[in-house]
């Protein structure tokens, strides 16, 4: 999935370097994509990296227990409806 990801894609064809490549064109143009494919689209174009397992745990190679994993859009915090921030004392 590294090799494929670090070739990247062409911005005018949106159609990876690598034919293990999944961009969201390619993604749209296959039928029942397998398990593999889908993973491969989100390491490549979500950057799901190694460490993501949905399962909403992220799973380190030496067996303990990673951080949460969130999927949400990028924008600033005073973009987000009913975002509250304040300061924790930790």
């Amino acid at each position: 999935m590294d090799e494929a990801n670090l070739k990247g894609r062409d911005p005018e064809t949106l159609l990876g370097r690598d034919p293990n490549y999944v961009s969201l064109k390619v993604l749209q143009s296959i039928e029942a994509p397998t398990c593999v494919q889908v993973r491969q689209f989100l390491w490549d174009e979500i950057g799901m990296k190694g460490l993501f397992s949905g399962t909403s745990i992220t799973e380190p190679d030496d067996g303990s227990i990673g951080v949460l994993e969130y999927l949400v859009p990028n924008m600033s915090i005073a973009d987000i409806p009913g975002c509250a921030v304040m300061d924790l004392a930790i």
